[in-house]
C-alpha cells in the first residue's frame, strides 16, 4: 500500500508561541509550548494507515502547554480551529489538543461511537480511537521529554494530567501515556541518586 503523503518515519516539532493580548492598554502575553507529531508509517499501526488511505487524513496530532502558570486552565479540543466551548470539547487534560480528527456533520464534536454502535462502528470513529490511543501518547511522551530537557519542572507538573480527572475518551490515551512514562527518567529526585 502507498503512502504518498505520510512520511516513512515520524515527523516531530516543538516550538514557543507567545501570544499577546491588549486590552485597555494592558498587556498580557501567554506563552505556549507547543508539539506537534505527524505519524510515521514505521510507527503507525496498519489500521490506522488504511484509514488514513481511505480517508485521506493524516495521522497528526499537537499538544499546546501553557508555560506560564494559569490555575483556571482546562484543555480543550481543536481541529485546526477550536470546537465550540462546550462539555464536549473540552478535555479535562492539562494541555490542549489538536488532530486531524473527524467532526460530527455539524462541526461542533468529534466523531465518537456510543453504545449503540459498538459493533459497526463508522471509520471516522475508528480513526478518531487510533488517533488519540496511538498517536496522541507518542506526542504527550514527545512533549514531556522535551519539558525534561528544558529542565522547567512546574511546566513538567503542570502537564502531567490527573487520570481521576480525565474525559472518558481520553482514558486508553493516558493509560498508554503512563505505561511508556512507568521506566522513563522525566522527573528529577534527590533519592537513589537522581534516579
Amino acid at each position: 500500500m502507498q503512502h504518498k503523503t505520510i512520511p516513512d518515519e515520524p515527523f516531530v516539532n516543538v516550538y514557543e508561541l507567545v501570544l499577546v493580548a491588549t486590552s485597555k492598554r494592558q498587556r498580557e502575553d501567554h506563552k505556549w509550548l507547543v508539539m506537534n507529531r505527524l505519524e510515521g508509517i514505521s510507527d503507525a499501526s496498519e489500521d490506522l494507515l488504511k484509514l488514513a488511505t481511505k480517508l485521506s487524513y493524516l495521522p497528526c496530532v499537537g499538544i499546546a502547554v501553557p508555560v506560564l502558570s494559569s490555575d483556571t486552565f482546562t484543555g480543550h479540543i481543536f481541529c485546526v480551529l477550536p470546537l465550540p466551548m462546550q462539555a464536549v470539547s473540552m478535555t479535562k487534560l492539562p494541555v490542549h489538543i489538536n488532530g486531524t480528527f473527524a467532526l460530527s456533520e455539524d462541526r461542533k464534536q468529534l466523531k465518537w461511537a456510543d453504545k449503540f454502535s459498538e459493533s459497526n462502528k463508522e471509520d471516522s470513529v475508528q480513526w478518531n480511537e487510533l488517533l488519540v490511543s496511538t498517536v496522541l501518547p507518542k506526542a504527550y511522551i514527545d512533549l514531556i521529554m522535551e519539558i525534561r530537557n528544558r529542565n522547567d519542572e512546574h511546566v513538567m507538573l503542570r502537564c502531567i494530567p490527573d487520570p481521576l480527572e480525565i474525559d472518558i475518551i481520553f482514558k486508553e490515551c493516558i493509560s498508554e501515556l503512563f505505561r511508556n512514562l512507568k521506566d522513563t527518567p522525566f522527573l528529577y529526585t534527590k533519592s537513589g541518586g537522581g534516579k
